[in-house]
């Protein structure tokens, strides 16, 4: 856990202090201090003695004195944070806190699960340099539309300010597979049901706003640009005004619609999470983020296109998707160079973002030139 440096420190000074002292000065939950003090020992940074003593090792000295002290004392001033408003939201006492662990660590946040009055949670805090990619105001007034509509995850305690979000945690749940068909279907049966609803956006999404936004993050970084990202841009612009002509219909979409974001339920029902960058704009952008992140191949994404609308596609439709798929790949790409800006890499992503940007504009640009 981020706090290890605090209760290797306290033992280094004092090896017979009590647990209920230990505690106290973390200001954590007990169960959350116990693990960590296990872990400490199994990984031989602690030793029990006769005396039921903890005295810190020679390993334990040397992971003590590599850990940043100040980055230290802000992780863990932030799990105190973290555990008040845990606190405050679900009326508890911290003893009622327990069973903290990570959940995952994703590519915009990071998540914890736990357990408070034994019922199960998920503890959403922002990823470092989310903050300038995400609008968390846009993603609060989302959560607010859905609210009680029975397509999101329930949410108990949502910040704006800082992107701090805890859910109800959806027991037996496991990510969409891409490559089952009644995966799919369940995942389509969901997005369907959103674009179908009645429920109004709080705002619209646009690839070019949205990627102009996240070029001048990269820019201010000092990135450099992959050259097929500065030459499919023009292009990719040009037909995504070829697509606005169309004046397709503006849906309530997911945006972030990717496999891990379909929760499948034992009823085979889909829940739908992490509503960052939704907004309204035309459905088949929904079934193109999909594609994107699922990894399609052309065939691949002409069936999901067929799966979704449940009948042949027009070429119209098919021009719309391999737009909007190589406006993914461009607009992934550069949240990529701007994350790994911040000191997070994602190997290989920003190649494989622009090889889909590149490939899906010439297919699109084939149908135009085609004329339909």
């Amino acid at each position: 856990m981020q706090f290890k440096q605090a209760i290797l420190s306290i033992y280094y000074r004092v090896p017979s202090v009590s647990a209920d002292y230990l505690y106290k000065i973390l200001g954590l939950p007990q169960t959350m201090v116990r693990a960590e003090r296990a872990r400490l020992v199994e990984d031989g940074c602690l030793e029990k003695d006769a005396n039921k003593n903890y005295n810190i090792t020679p390993k334990g000295l040397e992971v003590l004195n590599q850990i940043d002290r100040e980055k230290a004392a802000d992780e863990l001033a932030f799990i105190r944070h973290r555990t008040e408003v845990v606190r405050i939201a679900l009326n508890a006492d911290i003893s009622d806190i327990h069973s903290v662990s990570p959940l995952s660590r994703g590519m915009t946040n990071d998540s914890y699960i736990f357990s408070c009055k034994d019922k199960k949670y998920i503890f959403r805090k922002a990823g470092a340099g989310s903050e300038k990619l995400v609008d968390r105001e846009r993603e609060y007034n989302t959560y607010k539309a859905l609210q009680g509509k029975g397509i999101s995850d329930v949410v108990v305690y949502h910040s704006a300010k800082d992107g701090i979000k805890i859910t109800e945690y959806i027991e037996n749940t496991r990510a969409c597979d891409p490559g089952s068909k009644r995966d799919r279907k369940a995942a389509l049966d969901a997005i369907r049901k959103l674009h179908t609803s009645d429920i109004s956006s709080p705002h619209d999404f646009s690839f070019i706003e949205m990627n102009e936004h996240y070029e001048n993050l990269c820019r201010n970084r000092g990135a450099e640009f992959f050259k097929t990202y500065t030459e499919y841009k023009p292009r990719v612009y040009s037909l995504l005004g070829d697509c606005e002509k169309m004046h397709p219909a503006k849906v309530f979409c997911h945006i972030d619609f990717v496999p891990d974001n379909c929760l499948i339920k034992p009823d085979g029902t889909v829940t739908l999470i992490d509503w960052e960058y939704s907004g309204a704009r035309d459905g088949l952008v929904d079934i193109a983020m999909f594609c994107h992140s699922a990894g399609f191949t052309k065939r691949e994404c002409d069936r999901f296109l067929k799966e979704y609308l449940e009948r042949t596609p027009t070429d119209e439709e098919y021009l719309r998707l391999y737009t909007y798929i190589s406006s993914a790949g461009m607009l992934w790409s550069l949240w990529s160079e701007y994350k790994a800006s911040t000191g997070q890499k994602f190997t290989g992503y920003t190649q494989r973002a622009l090889g889909y940007c590149e490939r899906f504009a010439k297919y699109a640009q084939a149908i135009k030139e085609r004329g339909i």
